[in-house]
């Protein structure tokens, strides 16, 4: 989904250009509305001239001086020709071209026309007048008419509208700019909030600070109170599971002693061993499902290649008779994101798991791809078979009933890795063992 900022960018590039392009249409037609009037104000206004300058005796003969007020009517090729029809007689200017369009010939007294004629390289326009000219107790019809070439109102409209359309993209780019200055401006808190979201998920800081609009101050203050809430929840749950588990454990430490006194015989003794070391397995098992953090929304990053170093330290100290030896396959800058406990707990039971069973070599790998990161632990034990696979991983369930240990680690991390959306494979080992292969959506 695209940005909110380019979202309003968008938007407003949208409307302006509608906006420029019904405003430039507007102020076009408006403009060629005035010039076009303009043209027939002229043109009649030359009519009139011509009138002014005009004679007909009571014969009904035209008589016009040699030397008109427009000289252009004048001057052929001129562009501006006119024409008088009076008593069946004509006269044309010396300025018409041999190919000029015919002006109306014949209008009643008072009717005017004014349009466009075809004609020339861009046409002409015309104006006409019907009059009724008197003379003595005599009147002659008349019809003057003139003609303007319309190229250079066509180029000067087309002038117009190159400049315009130019000053208008000049406008709309600085528009824009500002726009775009004046959105950036009033986005920048979300960007603020962003900014330190991703910081407290970088483990820089704990909660949002800082002043913010009152439009956001809402979302910052509770997005504070629920992080606080949170922690503090997932704090009181992790103690009180804790405090449940070692409640049970010492009254469990007492029933064993008595268990091994001489007070008890038999298949009592037996039965109660045997729901003792039940209940025991289930104390153990919730005690660590306590210090089970899960995913979190807001969790920081952090560099996986300590972890594996810190749990390979430990079980160094840990297997130190038999001395296995832990290879690690693991890039200083690969990072995860999820709580540490977590990750020590899978780390912790896999890398366990494989120093009790391998014949002197475990190896840890792990990487990041397609978003998921990869964990994968070998060892060179006997193996296990394909039916056996699937038991591994329920809780209380163990290859060889003989080794120490719960058998509820492999069910503990298939609970964990499912928080995280993610899955437990268990298979052969290119070393010949057992491979536990984790997959988490923690990169």
């Amino acid at each position: 989904m695209i940005s909110i900022n380019l979202r309003f960018q968008l938007a407003a590039s949208l409307v302006l250009v509608l906006f420029l392009s019904v405003t430039t249409f507007a102020l076009s037609r408006v403009f060629d509305a005035s010039a076009t009037d303009a043209m027939r104000e002229r043109l009649f206004a030359r009519i009139y001239y011509l009138l002014a300058e005009a004679d007909v005796d009571e014969a009904g003969r035209l008589s016009l001086p040699e030397r008109l007020a427009e000289p252009a009517l004048g001057v052929p090729g001129s562009g501006l020709y006119a024409s008088i029809r009076v008593a069946g007689r004509g006269w044309d200017s010396p300025s018409a071209p041999q190919d000029a369009p015919v002006l109306p010939v014949s209008l009643k007294p008072g009717e005017t026309r004014f349009g466009r004629l075809a004609g020339g390289e861009g046409g002409y326009f015309y104006a006409s007048l019907g009059v009724a000219w008197e003379t003595g107790e005599r009147s002659f019809p008349m019809t003057v008419g003139i003609a303007e070439d319309a190229k250079p109102w066509e180029e000067s409209m087309s002038r117009y509208r190159r400049h315009l359309w130019g000053w208008l993209g000049v406008m709309s780019a600085a528009l824009l700019a500002a726009l775009a200055s004046v959105i950036r401006w009033g986005l920048q808190p979300l960007r603020n909030v962003s900014r330190e979201l991703a910081a407290i998920e970088a483990g820089e800081r704990e909660s949002l600070g800082g002043r913010y609009p009152k439009e956001l101050a809402q979302l910052t203050t509770n997005l504070n109170a629920l992080l606080v809430h949170e922690i503090a929840r997932r704090a009181r749950y992790r103690d009180a599971m804790a405090d449940l588990a070692h409640s049970l454990k010492t009254p469990l430490t007492i029933v064993n002693g008595l268990l091994s006194g001489n007070g008890v015989t038999g298949q009592t003794r037996d039965s109660l061993r045997e729901q003792s070391a039940r209940l025991d397995d289930i104390v153990q098992y919730h005690l660590q499902r306590a210090s089970m953090a899960g995913p979190r929304p807001l969790e920081a990053s952090g560099a996986l290649r300590p972890l594996v170093e810190r749990v390979k330290g430990s079980l160094e100290k840990v297997y130190h008779e038999s001395a296995p030896v832990i290879r690690l396959d693991v890039e200083g800058d690969l990072r995860f994101r999820a709580a540490q406990e977590d990750l020590l707990e899978i780390l912790g039971n896999l890398m366990d798991n494989a120093c009790k069973w391998c014949d002197g070599r475990v190896g840890v790998t792990a990487e990041c791809r397609d978003g998921m990161l990869e964990i994968a632990v070998d060892d060179d034990g006997p193996g296990i078979t394909v039916e056996r696979v699937g038991e591994l991983v329920n809780r209380g369930v163990r290859l060889d009933e003989a080794t120490p240990g719960h058998g509820i680690g492999l069910g503990l991390v298939k609970d964990i890795v499912g928080a995280y959306g993610g899955e437990l494979a268990i298979g052969r080992s290119p070393l010949g063992g057992t491979r536990a292969l984790v997959k988490l959506a923690a990169c």
